[in-house]
């Protein structure tokens, strides 16, 4: 029993060296925490928030609109305030000994996770429309039979791997063509995206679980990934396909897979995702000059012969599916100011490379330079310790660049939306070399309080990044595009339109329409005559003289306008067409600003009256009717 009791003591006594923070150091957090979290608790009420905004926005030239402004600031940062209290005080409960503190973390970080799914799945049951680009892909899935999807190019330049577009059309055949079919493959892919970062910072970069679930768990929560989660284009798949590349190749090397499922994988992955090709020829390069060096003729055979079978699909892949879109007008126009310029000297060309590469930051908002920094010492630590996953990822990032160059993979975000989760990956390498140097140097007192600080940072900052966060967006309905959410519109046309009046749609809005109201359909709502009237171009809407010509050259094949339609004397102008209907609803929807309509809508009052309908998340309804003609009017 005495050996038992000082066991027990000497239990206690280790457990309470091992305390990472002293008894002062943790009152002081403890105070932090509880001012946080009450502090954010203050900033909670809306007479506080408007206090405060009023006395900072006091000397601001618009007054209103800075305070506006500044009050949703408030509100973002009180949010901000009570997870830095409940964060911290949670850690300094069970802080006592090292042991917890890694269950804790993976607790928070599961948690969170899970929060980010079930806002994922509420946005995909949600009834958000199809925005403009997903209605124009929508249309080529719906409108061909699986044997036929892939017979020719995409409607309306649409760009899209074959796969996906095969995939998305096998789901819609099971669970129908609503909004939430169409992008369940997007879902999946986040929620595949969110497990392979991981498992490849668990496998491939050796990770303990606590940092595998931070990395997961910024992932989840990461803005432009909850954008596209919740859409029908393949950016969400394109960053999985990235990250399977890296784990195939893992496994490739642990002696997991044999040459020939490496090989029938990486075919499988090119037909899903553009971007992966390039991954996938970073490891090929990696494997051949690796057994070129070690003069290992087996490898090379091996590595070559399966690179070249991969290497003939990728090709005439390209040449059947990629090229006759890649190659038209409007996508050499469209994406002619995202090339990377390698070779030149001059400052605005170098100018505009630095701010290429910098951009892609931009959607870590206010973290942005912090992550630039984390996401290059992470990579150099990487490369440093001699991983072969990084020095592919190193070739990689080199095969864009040179595509870039070229012309043939602009550096846009949405393009490069895997590089988000490589940024990440990295970040976390970077935090988890920092803390394992603190633990080898013991000064834990002195230096853990910042460690502990920078985690929380990087989750709070990846659940609470201001544009498209999960909480701000569970509060604020966040999701919703703005322009876009033609749903209600429609829905109140088919339920109140009358004989004898008519719906035009402003070019842009024709396919979600039709998506919504029948590809086949002449006429909508209860009526018995044909009532539909397509817009032919959106800009009779604007003010051309205020337009850059190259935006009006740009969008002549972008929206398949024929020149001589457009520029014919005989032909009607939107406007007359509308006037023509005498009563009409007006449906605009898509990229229009307000001032592009305003222009063609005070147009149209000269002929009668114009009132908005509705108005929902700036996507606008109008209806027209026209003035009653005098008879000395009359021929």
């Amino acid at each position: 029993m005495k050996s038992k009791k000082k066991a027990q003591k000497a239990s206690k006594s280790a457990l309470k060296k091992s305390a990472l923070l002293s008894q002062k150091t943790q009152k002081i957090l403890k105070i932090i925490s509880i001012a946080a979290f009450f502090g954010g608790i203050l900033l909670m009420f809306p007479e506080i928030r408007t206090a405060l905004a009023k006395l900072f926005a006091g000397g601001a030239e618009h007054a209103e609109t800075a305070a506006a402004a500044l009050e949703s600031r408030f509100w973002k940062t009180g949010v901000h305030l009570i997870i830095y209290g409940l964060v911290i005080f949670t850690m300094l409960r069970f802080e006592k000994t090292a042991v917890y503190l890694p269950i804790v973390l993976i607790v928070i970080f599961s948690g969170i996770m899970l929060y980010a799914l079930y806002l994922r799945l509420y946005m995909d049951v949600s009834p958000r429309s199809l925005f403009e680009d997903e209605s124009m892909l929508a249309a080529s899935i719906i409108t061909r039979q699986m044997g036929t999807v892939l017979g020719a190019p995409l409607l309306f330049i649409q760009s899209a791997p074959a796969l996906f577009v095969v995939a998305v059309k096998a789901i819609t055949l099971v669970f129908g063509t609503s909004e939430s079919a169409l992008r369940i493959f997007s879902l999946l892919a986040y929620v595949a995206t969110v497990a392979f970062s991981g498992l490849v910072l668990r496998k491939a970069f050796k990770m303990d679980m606590v940092f595998a679930f931070l990395g997961m768990c910024l992932t989840a929560t990461f803005n432009l990934y909850i954008v596209y989660a919740d859409m029908l284009k393949p950016y969400m798949a394109d960053t999985f396909f990235v990250l399977a590349v890296l784990l195939v190749y893992y496994y490739y090397l642990e002696g997991n897979i044999k040459i020939q499922v490496f090989t029938i994988l990486n075919c499988i992955i090119v037909l899903f995702s553009s971007p992966a090709l390039f991954f996938i020829g970073a490891v090929y390069i990696y494997e051949f000059m690796n057994a070129l060096f070690k003069k290992d003729k087996h490898p090379i055979i091996r590595i070559t012969a399966s690179g070249a079978l991969v290497l003939i699909c990728a090709i005439v892949y390209s040449i059947l599916w990629l090229m006759p879109v890649a190659n038209t007008h409007a996508m050499q126009f469209f994406w002619m100011h995202y090339r990377f310029e390698i070779f030149t000297l001059q400052a605005d060309k170098i100018k505009n490379n630095i701010h290429l590469v910098v951009s892609l930051f931009d959607r870590f908002e206010y973290l942005k330079y912090p992550y630039i920094v984390l996401f290059v010492a992470g990579f150099i630590v990487s490369f440093v310790k001699k991983n072969r996953i990084t020095k592919v990822i190193g070739i990689a990032i080199l095969l864009l660049i040179v595509a870039s160059h070229f012309g043939k993979y602009p550096i846009e975000q949405r393009l490069y939306n895997f590089t988000y989760a490589l940024i990440i990956i990295y970040a976390v390498i970077f935090v988890e070399s920092v803390v394992s140097y603190i633990q080898r140097l013991q000064f834990l007192d002195k230096i853990v309080v910042p460690v502990l600080a920078t985690l929380v940072l990087l989750v709070s900052a990846g659940v609470l990044i201001d544009n498209h966060s999960i909480i701000i967006q569970y509060f604020g309905k966040g999701w919703y595009m703005a322009n876009n959410e033609a749903n209600p519109l429609i829905q109140y046309v088919q339920q109140n339109i009358q004989d004898g009046e008519y719906l035009y749609t402003y070019r842009a809005a024709n396919d979600i329409v039709m998506y919504k109201n029948g590809y086949d359909a002449d006429r909508i709502g209860n009526v018995s005559n044909p009532n539909i009237v397509y817009g032919d171009t959106i800009f009779d809407w604007m003010d051309r003289s205020k337009l850059n010509p190259e935006l009006i050259e740009n969008q002549r094949p972008w929206r398949a306008l024929q020149a001589e339609l457009e520029d014919s004397p005989k032909r009607k102008s939107e406007i007359e067409r509308v006037r023509d209907l005498k009563k009409a609803y007006l449906l605009f929807y898509g990229g229009p600003l307000p001032e592009w309509t305003y222009y063609g809508l005070g147009k149209l009052t000269q002929y009668g009256t114009v009132s908005e309908v509705l108005n929902i998340y700036n996507t606008r309804l109008y209806f027209f009717e026209a003035a009653p003609v005098a008879l000395s009017d009359l021929p």
